[in-house]
């Protein structure tokens, strides 16, 4: 594990209801949950581990349940990054433009991700989608240019606008049975996106949900269709 938090005041941190515990900071949700939270000018690097629990020089114990917005963003020396099974949620940009990020563990306890969480992370080429999370948001995993393993879980049952937008190494998508609607863009500027497989025939998306992919080029081809603009409102493929 590697972490950079060196000189902080921590009297200033523990005033703020913040504390550090092996060099993650932690902020307080409540008497018994924290919160990972970002401290300006500190970056965290290496490969990290977040604990189920921590314990203050109090001895106050807290679950950790939460990645606060941001907290990870912009640590470009962060590689890979192991959440604990308390966790609840993982805030918005949590891990945005974590240049060298390639591994990171989503417990199924997670059951909100919210937007622009893995947001331009350039190198994570896998992510597993928690049973527990119901809607994958706006711009989640946009920018995730090395990203070519998508996995859904079971309780997906929403894929927001832009939510793959510009994975270019993406070949192709499985689409479950749980998954009841794609947004317009969720999957825009897929270069390479040629394969789709969408389990639920009863699924609402439109032309727009994989615009600027080679399947959708494909497909407008097939249908001879010139101008998908027409069909926007109407549940396609």
């Amino acid at each position: 594990m590697g972490i950079l938090f060196f000189c902080f005041c921590v009297k200033e941190s523990m005033a703020q209801n913040q504390f550090i515990v092996e060099g993650i900071n932690y902020q307080v949700h409540d008497e018994t949950k924290v919160v990972v939270a970002k401290i300006d000018g500190f970056d965290y690097y290496g490969d990290i581990v977040i604990p189920e629990q921590v314990t203050t020089m109090d001895s106050n114990t807290y679950s950790v349940v939460g990645i606060k917005a941001g907290a990870f963003g912009h640590c470009v020396c962060l590689k890979s990054i192991k959440l604990p099974n308390t966790l609840e949620f993982i805030g918005t940009g949590a891990f945005s433009n974590c240049d060298n990020l390639k591994s990171i563990t989503i417990p199924n306890s997670v059951t909100s991700i919210e937007s622009f969480a893995f947001s331009d992370c350039t190198k994570l080429a896998k992510i597993i989608i928690p049973n527990n999370v119901e809607k994958i948001t706006q711009q989640c995993f946009k920018g995730c240019t090395a990203l070519t393993s998508v996995t859904f879980g079971t309780g997906v049952k929403q894929i927001e606008k832009g939510a793959f937008s510009n994975c270019t190494a993406l070949v192709s998508v499985k689409i479950p049975a749980n998954v009841e609607s794609i947004k317009d863009d969720a999957f825009v500027g897929c270069s390479k996106l040629q394969t789709v497989s969408i389990a639920n025939s009863n699924m609402k998306y439109t032309d727009y949900a994989f615009n600027k992919t080679p399947y959708f080029k494909a497909h407008s081809k097939r249908t001879n269709n010139s101008n998908p603009k027409k069909r926007k409102n109407t549940v396609v493929y």
